[in-house]
């Protein structure tokens, strides 16, 4: 029988549409973008490291709405509505209808463009390796599959995860969350993440990554079984975010140290956690911020990001445009272009067919 205090049944669900969650894809997606084509010296990649920060923002966003959707499952699972076979059947079947389509396509074009990166690495790739690839070459090989990385560890995240979810119950859940947080935090702080400059590749890997899930999956956890505590939880996580980004901003500007190595994730995390508390609490109507961010530009952006994600160090140089200014404009109008017929002619089709997965 079902111990009652730890039944995830009659809760708030937490697999809703925040369109303002699609603004935080566009933003993710637009710091990884600027820090890929600006030189390292531009203005806008002086202050804040925007790669590292847009790839955590994506993390900390997957934990969260992953979390809310198998939180869902594991009361179906309850209530004997589903089995746990058909859960899992069902979660990476519309997983792979989402990553893998468009991520193959990506692969295929690489290889019939001739890159010998992708060439002498296929399978590495192409089983969601990446990430292991460049820790045991110390290299990201080249700046057109140093994306892969983070896509890695997403699809990594994929694997593991249910099986935390669904065979947990609400006390062990508060728990493997929490030691998940820890494992991310300790992994980092090995010898080899700390001593190794500009960085160390441990840092790609899942482990060294799995806090930023974590976190993204207590605010899932606290919104279905603490609801009550948002906006405390949101309150508390703007005054840490805001805090955080000031000592990175006033003391630690692209800088190496103990902090920042270890714990620069965390505190792009918490802003994570403060703008998606903001979303699903604040209704729009009643604050300008949270209506811009439901704005059609943004949330398109979001839309799309995925597509942007895999293509955006594709687009050539353009150096025939004299003019840098011009230049960068034309590579985004070629990426938005190519990024949008992407997912019109390809992805939206397919995710189409998620709704007759059941």
């Amino acid at each position: 029988m079902t111990d009652p205090t730890n039944s995830l049944i009659d809760k708030t669900p937490t697999h809703t549409y925040y369109a303002g969650l699609d603004s935080l894809r566009a933003i993710a997606i637009i710091l990884v973008i600027i820090s890929h084509w600006l030189p390292y010296d531009h203005f806008l990649n002086a202050y804040l490291p925007n790669g590292p920060m847009g790839v955590t923002l994506f993390f900390v966003l997957s934990g969260y709405l992953i979390t809310g959707i198998l939180l869902n499952e594991k009361s179906k699972l309850e209530e004997k509505k589903k089995t746990f076979g058909s859960i899992l059947k069902e979660f990476y079947l519309k997983r792979s209808l989402r990553i893998f389509p468009i991520y193959y396509l990506t692969l295929i074009v690489m290889l019939l463009l001739q890159f010998p990166e992708v060439k002498t690495f296929f399978w590495w790739h192409f089983s969601y390796a990446s990430n292991f690839l460049f820790y045991f070459q110390k290299s990201f090989i080249n700046e057109y599959v140093s994306p892969l990385w983070s896509l890695s560890v997403e699809e990594q995240f994929y694997f593991f995860w249910p099986f935390m979810i669904l065979l947990s119950n609400k006390r062990w859940l508060f728990f493997w969350l929490g030691l998940s947080v820890i494992i991310g935090i300790s992994f980092r702080m090995l010898p080899d993440n700390l001593d190794a400059r500009p960085f160390s590749y441990v840092q790609f890997l899942m482990p060294s990554c799995v806090d930023c899930f974590a976190i993204g999956g207590i605010v899932a956890y606290i919104q279905r079984f603490h609801s009550e505590h948002l906006t405390l939880v949101k309150k508390a996580s703007i005054l840490l975010s805001v805090a955080g980004m000031a000592y990175l901003l006033l003391f630690a500007q692209n800088t190496l140290n103990f902090t920042t190595i270890v714990f620069n994730r965390n505190i792009f995390s918490i802003f994570a956690v403060a703008f998606i508390l903001y979303i699903i609490t604040q209704p729009k109507d009643q604050s300008l911020l949270a209506e811009t961010l439901e704005n059609e530009l943004f949330v398109f952006i979001g839309k799309i990001s995925y597509s942007l994600y895999l293509w955006h160090n594709l687009i050539p140089y353009m150096e025939f445009i004299k003019n840098p200014d011009q230049r960068i404009w034309a590579r985004v109008a070629a990426l938005f272009l190519l990024s949008t017929l992407s997912y019109f002619l390809f992805e939206k089709p397919l995710l189409s067919l998620k709704k007759h997965i059941k």
